[in-house]
Order: C-alpha cells, then sequence, then structure tokens
C-alpha cells in the first residue's frame, strides 16, 4: 500500500513538473561552455598530448566530468587576434560563453557592461584568502569580484645577447646591473645594426593589443596614460610625451626598428626573432616558453641565448616601473542556478594551485594564490623580472577603465600615424588627447 502510494507520488509530481528529490534521482544535466585564449600548449611532461591550443584545457575539462558525470563541457579557443572581435559579438548576439579565461582589460569591460556574475558570494572566505590582496582588489569592480584571477604577466624587454657576443659587445646589454640610460640603450642598438638585422622589434597593431609595449617608452620620458588613477581624462599629450614619441620615431627612421611595425603581428615578430632578424623586444616569460616551442616546432635558424632587460630610463629620472596584466576566469549570466553552481565549481577547480603551478611553469606567468608558491625555483630569468618588479614597482594601463579597449585602439593608431609621418608627434598626441576624452565623457 505505501509503495504504491510512492510511486502515484512521483507520477502526480512527474505531471506537474514538481522538483521533489528522491534517493538515486539522476542529477540535473549541465552543459557548460568554456573558452579560452591559445597560450597554453607544449606543457612539460605533457607534450605529447598538449602539442595544440585548447588540448590541455581539453584534459582538464575531462577530469572535472569524471569527477562530476552530469556536467558536459565544451571547450573552445579563440585566437589572440579574435578576442577584441568575438567575444562582442557573441555577448551582442547572446550567445556569450558560459565561462572565459582572458586578459583583464578585456574582462572588466564586459564587467562594465552588466553581463558577468558577481563571484564574491560564491568563493569561500578561506579560498578568497588565499589569493594576493593585490590582485583581488585588481578584480574588484564597483564592489565585486567580477572574475578569479588566475595567473599575470610583466612586460619587460628580452633580447637575444648572442648577437651583441658575436660583435663582441654584449657588455652593453645590462644584464648584471639591470640598470641602464636612454643613451646607452640606443648605443646598443646601434652597435649591432646591419643590414637584414634591426636592432630592436616592434608592433604597434590598430586595435591596441600589447599596448604595453609601446606605452613603456612613454613611461621612460615620464609620460603617463592617467594621472593618479583618473580615469575620466588621458594625460599622454605632455613635452614629456611628445618627446617619447618623437623617440619612437627617431627609432624607426634610423632603421633601429624593424620595417613594417604598424602592420605585423606579435607572431611575425617572434619569427623574426628565432630567424636572427632582430635582436631585443618587448615581451614577457613567455618568451623564454615559446623559445622552446619554435625550437620543438624547427622555427629557430640561429643561435639564441635570451635574456630580461628592463626598459631604460631618461638620465635625470627614474626606472618606469613594470606593466603588468592578470588573467582571470569570468563566469557570463546565467538564468539556471543550477548551471551557474556548476561553471562556478568548474571556475575553481581550474584555478587550484596545483593547476596554476602548471599555468605559471608553462606560460612564463606569475601565480596569483599564495598556496602555489614559486613555481620557478631558483630560475634566474624569473627572479631578475621579480628584481625588476620590486626594485621599480608597476605602471597603471588603465585596464579596469570603462574605455580601456577603445582608448588604446586609438592611441596605437596615433602612433601608427606618427612612425609612418602623416601626423607630428605633436598632432598625434593632440588628436588623441581631443578624441580619447570625448569618448572618455560620453
Amino acid at each position: 500500500m505505501v509503495k504504491r502510494q510512492i510511486a502515484w507520488l512521483l507520477v502526480v509530481c512527474t505531471i506537474l513538473g514538481l522538483g521533489i528529490g528522491v534517493a538515486g534521482a539522476n542529477p540535473k544535466e549541465i552543459k557548460l561552455k568554456y573558452w579560452v585564449d591559445p597560450r597554453l600548449r607544449q606543457i612539460e611532461g605533457m607534450e605529447d598530448v598538449t602539442s595544440l591550443p585548447g588540448d590541455y584545457e581539453r584534459i582538464q575539462a575531462e577530469e572535472f566530468m569524471k569527477l562530476h558525470p552530469h556536467v558536459s563541457i565544451e571547450v573552445e579557443v579563440i585566437p589572440f587576434e579574435d578576442l577584441t572581435v568575438r567575444i562582442p559579438a557573441a555577448i551582442a548576439a547572446g550567445a556569450a560563453p558560459d565561462l572565459l579565461r582572458d586578459y583583464l582589460g578585456r574582462t572588466a569591460q564586459y564587467w562594465h557592461q552588466g553581463v558577468l556574475e558577481p563571484l564574491e558570494d560564491l568563493i569561500p572566505e578561506d579560498e578568497k584568502a588565499d589569493y594576493l590582496p593585490g590582485f583581488l582588489d585588481m578584480y574588484t569592480l564597483d564592489g565585486h569580484m567580477h572574475a578569479l584571477p588566475v595567473y599575470a604577466w610583466a612586460g619587460h624587454l628580452a633580447a637575444n645577447k648572442e648577437i651583441w657576443e658575436e660583435k663582441d659587445v654584449a657588455e652593453l646589454l645590462p644584464t648584471d646591473s639591470l640598470d641602464w640610460t636612454v643613451t646607452e640603450f640606443e648605443k646598443a642598438l646601434y652597435a649591432v645594426k646591419e643590414d637584414n638585422l634591426w636592432p630592436m622589434g616592434l608592433f604597434v597593431p590598430p586595435d591596441g593589443q600589447a599596448d604595453y609595449r609601446y606605452l613603456a617608452f612613454f613611461w621612460i620620458f615620464g609620460a603617463k596614460l592617467y594621472e593618479n588613477g583618473d580615469y575620466s581624462r588621458v594625460a599622454l599629450n605632455t613635452p614629456a610625451g611628445i618627446e617619447a614619441l618623437e623617440f619612437l620615431v627617431h627609432l624607426s627612421d634610423e632603421d633601429l626598428i624593424q620595417p613594417g611595425a604598424t602592420t605585423m603581428t606579435s607572431a611575425q615578430l617572434d619569427s623574426m626573432l628565432w630567424r636572427g632578424e632582430i635582436g631585443i623586444l618587448g615581451n614577457t616569460l613567455a618568451i623564454w616558453k615559446g623559445y622552446e616551442n619554435a625550437k620543438r616546432d624547427g622555427k629557430v635558424t640561429r643561435d639564441i641565448e635570451l635574456v630580461p632587460l628592463p626598459y631604460p630610463y631618461k638620465e635625470g629620472t627614474q626606472s618606469p616601473g613594470l606593466a603588468v596584466g592578470p588573467t582571470g576566469i569570468a563566469i557570463f549570466k546565467q538564468k539556471d542556478p543550477e548551471k551557474l553552481k556548476w561553471a562556478v565549481e568548474f571556475a575553481r577547480f581550474l584555478n587550484r594551485p596545483e593547476y596554476q603551478r602548471v599555468y605559471a611553469q608553462n606560460a612564463g606567468q606569475f601565480p596569483t594564490r599564495i598556496s602555489t608558491g614559486n613555481p620557478f625555483g631558483d630560475d634566474p630569468n624569473y627572479a631578475a623580472v621579480q628584481y625588476m618588479l620590486n626594485e621599480y614597482g608597476v605602471e597603471d594601463l588603465g585596464v579596469t577603465s570603462p574605455k580601456y579597449n577603445q582608448v588604446r585602439a586609438l592611441l596605437s593608431k596615433e602612433i601608427q600615424s606618427a612612425l609612418v609621418h602623416l601626423k607630428s608627434p605633436e598632432k598625434a598626441l593632440a588628436d588623441f588627447e581631443r578624441e580619447a576624452n570625448r569618448q572618455l565623457s560620453r
């Protein structure tokens, strides 16, 4: 009798669509879309199964799905050059992924658009306490944690010391002091200049990607994109800013920078480094992993010894700070609370300390969790960049400002116009200031 009553109750509940839990009932099927940049590949010790971007993330997804069979996860890799297009287009079409691993400069914009979930109440307090406070501060917008910080790069110069060694002028590179002036920097460039070898590599794409590489030259002369965190107006159009842009134009005119800086991609610039066609370029610790991958892929055709270096400073001033660029995992707005719950669980799974160590070691990044520790051991390159961070501090790229992407695209286009002599540095920066401030005032 009792069994028949229970059976009848289940039938009624099914008809009425009531969610009564029953022991042994299958959990609700959850489908998640996880989009990532192509940064990770050739993971150490897993090279045979991680030869392509996305391979490692799919392995992670499979591990999570084994633990939670009712969750299915689709991983998609978005090329770096498409990140500024694909994600906004997906948002506009109502087809954003559930989770996105991307740069703070872009995830902050999605928060300002109101399309991301706030996470501060969804992450256990003891887990939040394991994050370095500076990263939590960077990821807190309008009082809310808009994404989970995963790792961060620090921008500096990387030089192929072999080029200077071969000309017996390696002493011109400050590999020991990690300190040099603009005059010393320029002397080192002239010392290795020759046909088919451009001492410095630079690219200034129209969308403003890798802005830290050219903004560093403004910081050298004391010019700042914003003053004291005031994101209501830009501050580059000053005598110091004009001097900085004049210096970049001078380097280009003297063939100390490779041709095509306004049309080249980061991958093309790296290829020139592997072929020995450029000697020094702005980059991060990730360049060492890129070098290993390039060797494995047969793309390195000359002797290379990469060394990290700081940007120089103008005589009478101090060395500029480094740009720091965190990447985090954001969760787009969810209508289903159960789906949100599992999206959060997956994000936490992806950001465990053991995974952060893998990310840091294989992408040349600094981890964001205290318990991750030092993933690099006694690696001298990591130690050198850590020294630069400690000694010179960090600079403000304005990555969390509401108009970050618009402003950096405007700046790159004006720098392009100066490099190809369509505008003088004075006019380029004046036009940038006028249009950027118009955008910021909207």
